[in-house]
């Protein structure tokens, strides 16, 4: 049945490629990524290594079979699971049965934002090459896992903001706060802290309203979690990741816990280092990951001359996620998943909009000659 899922997702994007009128030299690159559904779980690697997509599909089955869509959480007990798994079962797959069945709901999820981004014009330039080369998306759009899911609201709202539609922009995330509830709250907090710098004249009344709105707002966040509350969730993360309780170092304060967060920032992105690696994946992982930091470091610097705004608050939006993940993960494979979507987002949207400016450059220099 996989066999005509995938034939069935084929033609799904082929007709999608055809009726918008995008060029199908791309269909044959997107085409490949439906090939690594196949060439993922039970070849590359066991379905073992990557366990939980089992509760995706076994939830995802369940609802589909029984049809009680109001109460789907009733057949898996993390909600998050859950709520990404009823929308796997309300997807017009023509049935789900394995881990590839949800695998090609993904490869689906991959092809219609390579769509909506092509006809957006933002996936031009190295953005393309990006979106079409990089192998942790290429990984993690072939497995049965939600990160494709968190992945669409994320690009879907920041486009909307792209667009100055603020509040359009925060309903689209809004089914984050489902599927991954840290990353609406890093959204937010990103929006807010961009929003109190955007005009930098530091005397506006605007900006003061601004500025105190925002730490009234981080203060009465910040004493929901002490930094007990803080050391509790990281020491339960480096339990999970393998790591004896006994031998996690806390956070002593909040200047600690600012030091730890700027530092671990960093290392989210890089980890795992070259003298980490155990595996043949963490290698291509670790490879990758020098190549993404030095193209940030690219980004950064070309910011620096053009001094784009959106990209200002995108710097702000992939620091803020670095920084709190970058606190609490340890997990090499758990750090590649979560870093993932952030990377897509900083970089196609970055690259796509220095293009444009570099096109705009191109252009007064010919109307000056």
């Amino acid at each position: 049945m996989d066999f005509l899922n995938a034939v069935y997702a084929a033609c799904v994007v082929f007709i999608g490629f055809y009726v918008l009128k995008v060029p199908m030299k791309y269909y044959v690159f997107v085409l490949l990524h439906l090939l690594l559904v196949f060439l993922t779980n039970d070849f590359l690697f066991p379905v073992s290594y990557m366990p939980d997509q089992l509760r995706y599909v076994e939830s995802t089955v369940a609802i589909r079979d029984s049809l009680d869509f109001m109460n789907y959480e009733q057949y898996e007990r993390s909600s998050k699971v859950a709520f990404s798994s009823l929308m796997f079962a309300l997807s017009p797959m023509l049935s789900i049965k394995s881990v590839y069945s949800i695998s090609i709901i993904n490869f689906l999820l991959y092809a219609f934002l390579f769509i909506f981004l092509y006809k957006k014009k933002l996936l031009v330039g190295n953005a393309m090459l990006f979106y079409l080369l990089f192998p942790s998306f290429a990984l993690y759009a072939a497995v049965s896992l939600r990160d494709m899911l968190i992945l669409l609201f994320m690009i879907l709202s920041i486009y909307a903001l792209y667009r100055k539609q603020m509040l359009l922009s925060i309903l689209i995330a809004a089914p984050l706060l489902y599927i991954k509830t840290q990353n609406f709250l890093i959204f937010i907090a990103a929006i807010l802290m961009y929003k109190s710098i955007e005009k930098r004249n530091l005397k506006s009344k605007k900006t003061l309203i601004r500025v105190s709105f925002l730490l009234i707002l981080l203060v009465a966040f910040g004493s929901m979690f002490s930094i007990d509350d803080i050391n509790s969730i990281r020491r339960s993360m480096y339990a999970e990741d393998g790591g004896n309780r006994e031998d996690y170092i806390p956070i002593a304060g909040y200047v600690d816990f600012l030091f730890t967060g700027f530092i671990g920032s960093f290392y989210m992105v890089l980890k795992p280092m070259i003298w980490e690696v155990r595996n043949p994946l963490q290698l291509v992982q670790s490879v990758e990951n020098i190549v993404v930091f030095y193209m940030i470091y690219k980004i950064y610097e070309e910011q620096k001359i053009v001094k784009d705004r959106f990209i200002t608050f995108l710097l702000i939006y992939f620091f803020v996620g670095m920084f709190i993940y970058g606190l609490v993960v340890y997990n090499f494979g758990t750090a590649a998943r979560y870093r993932f979507t952030f990377e897509v987002v900083f970089i196609v949207f970055s690259l796509s909009i220095l293009h444009k400016h570099r096109k705009s450059a191109k252009a007064v220099e010919r109307g000056k000659a």
